[in-house]
């Protein structure tokens, strides 16, 4: 994980670049790459529109109000200041179900589930700095869950997933995002390792949330015997109160009309995962009564 805002989440390659889901991406598809063989991602059937997430996301618990914007600002997320359970991280992240009908195949990464400092910097490019970073930045523990293709999509995705990650406070989160932003200018066309960033884009997002914000471009995996495989990645970070949520993806070889429906998708999908974190966070467990004498 980073305070470059990778939570190093999974089979890490690179340290977090970028938001933090692009750079659990770029780790994943590292492991997909060198775990493949660098192999094209073989086509299936066309993928349903996008429209489709639309249903997904009127179905999600919206029984309690998101507080309203105060000039255009939304409130402070109190919610966020209670005690927060690896349990309820676990309905924060997005099941395999809510992801679309195009990643139905999708299996489950093995390293998915709950997530602690020691497994959070371990896969970064300098994981002792990543601790420093974390341990400063008062990360408290995080969740994942990823999946990759069993069998090929039409717009060449074969990774996709989300992570959420708690701060002890708000301020911590924050900082630990503004520091990832401040560092991000500094790996475009950097070679780390075997990986090298090509190209690197923000882009604004609309998820109401404390802050929030994504990235998209192309990373380059060298392999043996001097070929290459390019793989282009998305991703959307956002942070409510203590708490930062991302959701990224990577393909191989989209056409230009594939990498616009797969933003509007990482997009769309992020704010159904501010739902999901919104609802979770509201949700109390009954008292028990107490027993009469």
């Amino acid at each position: 994980m980073q305070k470059k805002r990778q939570f190093g989440l999974t089979g890490g390659l690179l340290d977090g670049v970028f938001l933090a889901g692009v750079a659990a991406i770029i780790a994943g598809a590292g492991g997909w790459v060198f775990g493949y063989g660098g192999l094209d991602v073989l086509r299936g059937a066309a993928d349903e529109s996008v429209a489709e997430l639309e249903a997904v996301r009127e179905a999600v618990d919206l029984s309690v109000p998101e507080p309203e914007p105060v000039d255009g600002i939304r409130p402070a997320a109190d919610e966020t200041l209670r005690e927060i359970s690896d349990e309820e991280l676990s309905r924060m992240v997005l099941s395999l179900g809510l992801l679309g009908s195009e990643f139905a195949s999708f299996a489950p990464e093995a390293d998915n589930g709950a997530v602690n400092i020691d497994t959070a910097s371990k896969d970064d490019f300098d994981a002792v700095e990543e601790r420093a970073d974390l341990e400063r930045s008062g990360f408290a523990s995080g969740y994942q869950a990823f999946y990759s293709y069993t069998i090929g999509t039409v717009s060449g995705s074969a990774y996709i997933g989300s992570q959420a990650a708690l701060f002890q406070t708000a301020e911590g989160a924050a900082d630990y995002m503004e520091d990832s932003d401040r560092e991000n200018a500094e790996y475009a066309g950097k070679t780390v390792g075997s990986v090298t960033i090509l190209e690197i884009e923000r882009f604004d997002v609309r998820v109401l949330a404390d802050e929030a914000a994504g990235a998209r471009g192309t990373a380059r995996f060298a392999e043996e015997g001097g070929s290459s495989t390019d793989v282009w990645i998305v991703a959307v970070d956002f942070r409510r109160g203590r708490l930062i949520g991302s959701v990224g993806l990577f393909a191989v070889a989209p056409s230009e009309q594939d990498k616009k429906d797969l933003s509007r998708r990482v997009e769309t999908l992020a704010e159904l995962m501010n739902q999901q974190m919104r609802t979770t966070l509201a949700a109390r467990a009954v008292p028990t009564p107490a027993k009469v004498r």
